[in-house]
């Protein structure tokens, strides 16, 4: 497919990317292996070009990505009532015409990145029918890119600064406004935002006065480093963020394995400790999740999803992971749990590490 992202920028965010071969556009809740409720898979299709993925999803079920169309280009789609719609991009120059579509909220509004007309890349939020152009937060290096969209319509992502920075933003009342960093230092000064919840709160990940990288949360105004699940390999980045504040992410480990993290009450919790009973060896035929290694989203009811090492009796593979803590299975459901309650496999596929 074509594309001409630069390989200095960072990559446009990807919420639950994965490498997909074919026209299989799968995602959360498109999936639905639900205690008590009937399993469905769906293909969305995709554009004419036999490619699609899914990024974000809103509660009506409207789904929003990237596609290939018939003409070879990468455009951003809407899925809603069975049919795929393409957004198209800010651009009328034809050389420049990518775009994806990375967030969709209760409202419909869409985000994402698209090329505009001078080959530049910007955030964009689709609504009532036309995309608009977010701009960025510099008019020398133009390019930024919308990640996430809470249901008052503000609007999350990264964007450069005059410096050449990649810092996070928030765009509200139409205004970019720059979130800034956890440094001090002014060689270390990368940022980017992911997600946003209904109460403006932010998480994404920024570099510290040391060089490391951290997950951190925004709200208030103040922006607080999570810290990670190691004080050796100092390393964490927070992709999802519920109405209630409990954050999700990946963190390095004393071992320097990346591994899924809950922060909740004020504590970064290892997911793969807080439910080491779900897991597998991986030594025996018994498949299942070996290890957790990154959580990228959590919704209001404490369910997580994500991606991990799966262990298929036989093979390693990665997987994605739909985590439901509460979850009690019936007797004729035990076959669709993997190394015990509540882990269920989302969807098969070999998932590339989420940028922003």
């Amino acid at each position: 497919m074509k594309s001409s992202r630069s390989s200095q920028q960072p990559a446009a965010s990807s919420k639950y990317k994965s490498c997909w071969t074919g026209s299989w556009a799968i995602l959360l809740g498109l999936i639905s292996i639900n205690i008590g409720h009937a399993q469905t898979l769906t293909d969305l299709g995709d554009l004419g070009g036999g490619f699609s993925e899914a990024y974000g999803i809103n509660d009506s079920g409207q789904v929003v990505g990237v596609s290939v169309t018939s003409s070879d280009d990468e455009d951003a789609f809407l899925y809603s009532g069975g049919t795929m719609t393409n957004l198209g991009t800010l651009s009328t120059n034809p050389s420049y015409n990518y775009s994806g579509a990375t967030g969709i909220n209760n409202s419909g509004q869409v985000v994402g990145y698209s090329e505009t007309s001078t080959g530049a890349e910007n955030a964009f939020l689709y609504s009532s029918g036309t995309m608009t152009n977010l701009g960025s937060l510099s008019t020398f290096y133009d390019y930024s890119v919308a990640n996430g969209i809470n249901n008052s319509g503000q609007v999350v992502g990264a964007s450069q600064t005059s410096s050449g920075a990649y810092n996070a933003f928030l765009y509200s009342g139409g205004t970019m406004s720059n979130l800034g960093t956890l440094s001090t230092n002014p060689s270390y000064n990368y940022s980017y935002a992911s997600s946003i919840n209904n109460s403006g709160q932010v998480v994404g990940a920024s570099q510290t006065s040391t060089g490391a990288e951290n997950a951190f949360l925004y709200s208030g105004g103040t922006m607080t480093n999570l810290g990670s699940l190691s004080l050796t390999f100092n390393s964490s980045q927070a992709y999802g963020i519920n109405n209630s504040g409990q954050v999700v992410g990946e963190s390095e480990t004393s071992s320097g394995a990346e591994d899924a993290f809950l922060y909740s009450s004020g504590s970064m919790k290892d997911l793969n400790v807080l439910y080491a009973s779900l897991l597998v060896s991986g030594t025996g035929s018994l498949a299942g999740f070996t290890s957790l290694t990154e959580a990228t989203g959590i919704n209001s009811s404490g369910e997580i999803t994500g991606d991990g090492n799966y262990w298929t009796g036989t093979t390693n593979e990665t997987e994605a992971f739909l985590l439901e803590p509460a979850a009690v299975p019936e007797p004729s459901t035990w076959g669709l749990l993997l190394g015990g309650l509540g882990l269920m496999v989302f969807w098969r596929g070999v998932k590339g590490r989420r940028r922003v």
